[in-house]
């Protein structure tokens, strides 16, 4: 485990425990995802469970239209709850490869094990205060081998307690 403030981690060591945090035992997150692309924006708001590496569920609190639709993932299978037809659904392995809620996330995205060391070289790109935080803005781009969507992810993790407070994915074009 590192240790608290005032120890100098290097970039692998942070993330390690980025995915030790993202990987527990069990996890519950509420979180925001903002999704841009050329033709619109959009925001969700989300909460999310987990149950180690092949149990997870989440479900969506806004925008309304969206509220209640619920994603869960049981080992390598993914099913989509719709509130408005009550109905369940199995992701047929046909569609893993598209896009999780008008994201640019995929439903095979969100069931692959992978980890930063793994499939990313990462460097900190900054140390410091930032907005009142003292932060660690962590840069990470793909290994050429590596199988992942994301062209550079941007991290930002809290020095006292190294958790992730944002994170900010790209596509290979910087967008």
């Amino acid at each position: 485990m590192i240790p608290a403030t005032g120890w100098a981690a290097s970039a692998t060591e942070i993330l390690e425990r980025v995915d030790d945090l993202w990987r527990g035992e069990s996890s519950f997150a509420e979180m925001t995802m903002e999704v841009k692309t050329e033709n619109y924006e959009r925001s969700l708001k989300l909460k999310a469970w987990s149950l180690g590496k092949d149990r997870s569920l989440m479900i969506i609190s806004y925008p309304p239209k969206d509220r209640g639709v619920a994603t869960l993932k049981v080992d390598q299978d993914i099913w989509n709850y719709l509130p408005k037809i009550n109905r369940v659904t199995k992701v047929p392995s046909s569609m893993m490869s598209g896009s999780w809620m008008g994201s640019h996330f995929t439903n095979d995205d969100l069931i692959k094990e992978s980890s930063f060391q793994d499939d990313y070289t990462s460097s900190i790109t900054f140390e410091g205060e930032r907005d009142g935080r003292r932060i660690y803005e962590i840069t990470s781009l793909p290994k050429m081998d590596a199988a992942v969507v994301w062209g550079k992810v941007v991290m930002f993790i809290d020095e006292a307690t190294l958790a992730p407070n944002e994170a900010f994915y790209y596509d290979e074009e910087g967008m």
